[in-house]
């Protein structure tokens, strides 16, 4: 394991620190890694072991966007219907026996596309994205696992989202325009907060009401990973020191008690930039 490298001070004086883990050998990595397209169809691939084993069950029907999990064994995935023909979200399904079935659900959307699902134990789901015209964003709020879903008033300057995250009742979503919605009542009510120019957001997560992490990348060539954090609820944000790799990184989830990114070391030793192997970095 790397050295850990300086951080912030937690409210308890106990170091921060981003910590490098050991390098893996497999295929670089994606947040919705558990989502794959392919022409005509995609796969829902489901572990219930911790992802210690993986099983896939292909999808003729539908072009799945994402998928959240509120418990074990209740989750959902939302889409599209093979065959629209704008690929507007219209439809989803959902599980209650850990991925073995799944049932479609009608989702009322539409003019919508989605960028990102998260659910929050143990009913509550968020479906965040854009219009059809990419100009404003959207969220969609279930409270019953996501087998209904219902849309929330947003500020009228949130431009269209891109992650959306929730620890407990505490949410947090951004946009490609700079921008952070906050929630602190589960998805019903939501704060904007307008920050400056970072590095590209690729996502975003909380430990809790107060503690937010995002991550992305500075530059394209090369480009470097870049993880920035807020303890003030996603109102100011503080670039953190990591780990020094060509790269970014693509996605962060937090529990209560740490967060872990994932991303990927990018060779430019060629003309074209190479994925070379996946990083994993902590944040505790």
């Amino acid at each position: 394991m790397a050295p850990a490298t300086p951080g912030c001070r937690g409210s308890k004086g106990r170091s921060r620190a981003l910590l490098a883990l050991r390098r893996t050998s497999l295929a670089p990595l994606r947040r919705r890694a558990w989502r794959r397209r392919r022409r005509g169809r995609s796969d829902r691939v489901v572990t219930g072991n911790g992802g210690r084993s993986w099983t896939s069950h292909v999808e003729t029907r539908y072009n799945l966007a994402g998928a959240a999990c509120s418990s074990p064994t209740t989750c959902v995935a939302l889409g599209d219907t093979i065959g629209s023909p704008t690929g507007e979200a219209d439809t989803g399904l959902v599980t209650s026996n850990g991925g073995r079935t799944w049932a479609p659900i009608a989702f009322p959307a539409r003019k919508m596309f989605v960028e990102a699902i998260t659910c929050s134990a143990p009913v509550l789901c968020l479906a965040a994205g854009a219009n059809t015209t990419a100009t404003r964003g959207v969220i969609y709020r279930s409270i019953d696992a996501g087998r209904t879903w219902a849309p929330v008033r947003l500020p009228s300057k949130v431009r269209g989202l891109r992650t959306i995250s929730c620890t407990g009742k505490s949410c947090i979503g951004t946009s490609a325009a700079y921008q952070v919605v906050v929630s602190r009542n589960g998805g019903t009510t939501w704060s904007l907060h307008a920050i400056a120019p970072r590095p590209a957001i690729q996502d975003a997560s909380c430990m809790s009401a107060s503690v937010c992490m995002m991550v992305g990348f500075s530059g394209t060539s090369p480009s470097s990973p870049a993880a920035e954090v807020s303890r003030n609820g996603g109102a100011s944000w503080a670039s953190q020191r990591l780990p020094h790799f060509t790269g970014r990184l693509t996605g962060v989830d937090c529990s209560r008690a740490f967060c872990v990114a994932i991303g990927v070391r990018v060779s430019y030793r060629g003309k074209t930039p190479t994925a070379e192997y996946p990083e994993v970095l902590t944040y505790q």
